[in-house]
């Protein structure tokens, strides 16, 4: 699943090294990304009692994704709730220009534009090409 977000974006999928699917593998492309989950985290009322404090992050330069953190399923969803109840905005990438920074929101505008294709694949002949 990818995750956007105004502190960030994260690519979670299940830890295969857990047999029993209680972790998530979140992943990041920056590790600014993960410093400010980590840090919405630690701001859970409940966060010591989910483990937040063990929480790190580690560095896999060679991986697809450099940065990542093996985080239990609980702990992500409160945060993704917590950004969901955080939402005070109108315009998602003007948010992120203002909160992370505008080379960021172009960036997620071009995945935005990218995403237009989707919009007509059900019916081919409805497509227009928007470029």
């Amino acid at each position: 699943m990818w995750v956007f977000t105004t502190i960030g974006f994260y690519s979670v999928v299940i830890n295969e090294r857990d047999q029993s699917w209680r972790t998530f593998l979140v992943r990041a492309r920056s590790r600014r990304d993960l410093e400010r989950l980590l840090d919405e985290c630690r701001g859970l009322d409940d966060a010591e009692p989910l483990g937040v404090s063990r929480l790190t992050i580690l560095h896999t330069p060679r991986a697809d994704y450099p940065y990542r953190m093996v985080m239990p399923r609980a702990v992500f969803a409160e945060v993704v709730n917590e950004q969901i109840r955080k939402v005070d905005y109108g315009n998602f990438k003007d948010a992120v220009a203002e909160r992370q920074s505008p080379t960021r929101a172009k960036v997620y505008g071009a995945v935005w534009s990218d995403l237009r294709d989707v919009e007509d694949e059900e019916d081919p002949r409805a497509r227009i090409d928007r470029r």
